[in-house]
């Protein structure tokens, strides 16, 4: 059973490690262009950082990319592929 425990304990660790970088993102999103966005509209995938929303918001998003890719790297002090809108 303690073997069972500390394994569970490290997938905790990722899973709020990932979540804490979800929320990270989100702020930064919503800093540079001014909508509120939830963490839970971020999926990241093949380091590329996925916002599901509407089209006017993808539309911000790409065109504040480079602000975007700028303030993530700073925050969080890890690169990304790319930032997109993607419809929900």
């Amino acid at each position: 059973m303690i073997k069972l425990d500390s394994l569970f304990a490290k997938f905790k660790h990722v899973l709020s490690s990932a979540l804490e970088e979800r929320d990270a993102i989100a702020s930064v999103i919503s800093d540079v262009i001014g909508v509120k966005v939830l963490a839970e509209e971020i999926n990241i995938k093949n380091d590329d950082i996925i916002v599901l929303g509407s089209s006017a918001l993808k539309a911000k998003i790409f065109m504040a990319r480079a602000k975007i890719m700028e303030a993530v790297e700073k925050r969080l002090g890890k690169k990304f592929r790319g930032v997109r809108g993607n419809k929900k």
